[in-house]
């Protein structure tokens, strides 16, 4: 898949990788900034679990990972919930994944394989794409679907490592807090109502604020967004809502 996107080509004859190849790729992406180029280095690893010290080398430092499974082979797919991704949490951490099911040419949305990636995409909580190295379908898509992630999560990054300016007292951080909570979602107005009724439940007074039902608040807020955010952005959000509770003065 890696020789389709980087050189738009294709070889029937599939060697498994041993050792790792190591390609370069520069996309160009649009941030609210302006326009940016991200130059990824992309290290294809080989597939056998035995080589555990040569992967283990290649895998650490990685800042986003694409886990592979062959459509056609549904013990590949399995593989990636029960082997791939515990083995990339224990090497790297949480990083940006993206789920890829190949030789899609070779299957259709009502097979196994596409309905079993699709299910474990939902459980980690990560993109999938179906893709076909051989016709070059959606190749493209799911490496622009990785750079999107690690730009995302790069910016992420940025702003949590911001100096936050101090806020003056505890109904700031509640202001400040619901705002931050707002820009997350989709529906501003519903946005509001779920905060509303979140710091009625926590017993936040704005006559007698406390630090206590703040964090009650940002608990409940967090809980809030389980299910539509992954857990790391979850948890993001969470440690930027706690600081703007540990800024006031």
């Amino acid at each position: 898949m890696t020789r389709r996107y980087i050189l738009e080509q294709f070889d029937d004859k599939y060697i498994a990788t041993i050792g790792v190849k190591v390609s370069k790729k520069s996309i160009a992406m649009e941030i609210p900034d302006g326009p940016l180029r991200l130059n990824m280095m992309i290290f294809d690893i080989l597939g056998q679990r035995d080589f555990r010290t040569v992967r283990r080398m290649y895998l650490e430092g990685a800042d986003g990972a694409m886990v592979v499974g062959d459509l056609t082979r549904i013990e590949t797919i399995g593989g990636i919930e029960t082997f791939w991704i515990p083995e990339l949490e224990k090497i790297v951490g949480e990083i940006p994944v993206v789920l890829v099911g190949n030789k899609y040419d070779m299957s259709n949305e009502s097979s196994e394989g596409v309905s079993l990636i699709r299910t474990i995409a939902g459980i980690i909580r990560a993109p999938d794409r179906l893709t076909s190295a051989k016709t070059g379908e959606n190749v493209e898509g799911a490496f622009a679907a990785l750079a999107q992630l690690l730009m995302d999560a790069h910016q992420e990054e940025v702003r949590r490592k911001e100096p936050l300016t101090p806020i003056e007292n505890l109904v700031h951080a509640a202001d400040a807090i619901m705002k931050h909570f707002c820009e997350s979602q989709d529906n501003s107005d519903v946005a509001i109502e779920i905060c509303s009724a979140i710091f009625k439940e926590v017993g936040f007074d704005v006559e007698k604020p406390t630090k206590e039902s703040l964090v009650k608040a940002i608990d409940l807020l967090a809980e809030q967004e389980m299910g539509d955010l992954d857990d790391a952005t979850m948890k993001r959000h969470k440690e930027e809502r706690l600081r703007i509770v540990n800024s006031v003065r």
